[in-house]
């Protein structure tokens, strides 16, 4: 392969950013990282929470590390590994809806109904969580290509993905319990209640 054919196939560096960008980085690499930590948390008592907790700890702080410091993680490592993380994500997700529609039709319901039915299966929350991971994939795999066009929508993307997680987190802390309330998983209760001192009520 020549080396302008080698040039025109290789992922450009991302150009380095500018200070008020780092310190938006910093702070959604702190948000992401907190976010993402809890989700490992409340996975320890599961019965498979080694590949769980991995994938939270390993696709949320660690990939993150990326967006401030370049130098260790460059663009060229990130945006392939971003890429294949993204697939396994939207193979997953499928897989775990999947599982979710083979125990309750969600098309016989109204959009509300439905979206809680599915986060009452701990399948439904693990997608939900699956999800936000391959959002903040793709926001990781933006800022990897070093393309600088675009700068707009990747604004736009960082701020979508930023009010998700934040809601996510709100509603997981406050919901979860009413979410388990029915189905009353066992190991969907543990590391949530440690956190709420048991005392979050089911919604009936």
């Amino acid at each position: 392969m020549s080396r302008r054919a080698a040039a025109e196939i290789t992922i450009k560096a991302a150009p380095p950013p500018s200070r008020q960008s780092s310190l938006l980085r910093w702070a959604y690499v702190a948000m992401v990282s907190v976010f993402f930590g809890l989700c490992a948390f409340v996975n320890f008592n599961d019965p498979d929470a080694a590949p769980w907790m991995a994938m939270y700890i390993v696709g949320g702080p660690l990939i993150s590390l990326s967006l401030v410091l370049p130098t260790l993680l460059p663009g060229t490592v990130m945006a392939p590994l971003c890429s294949m993380l993204v697939a396994f994500y939207c193979a997953l997700c499928g897989y775990l809806f999947g599982r979710v529609t083979s125990s309750i039709d969600l098309g016989s319901l109204s959009p509300r109904a439905a979206a809680w039915a599915l986060v009452e299966f701990e399948e439904g929350r693990e997608m939900v969580g699956v999800g936000i991971l391959l959002l903040h994939t793709v926001v990781v795999r933006s800022a990897a290509s070093g393309h600088r066009t675009g700068q707009a929508l990747k604004t736009v993307l960082w701020t979508v993905v930023s009010v998700i997680i934040l809601i996510s987190g709100t509603v997981g802390w406050m919901w979860q319990p009413a979410m388990n309330a029915r189905y009353q998983t066992p190991h969907c209760k543990g590391a949530f209640d440690s956190l709420t001192g048991g005392n979050a009520a089911a919604k009936p």
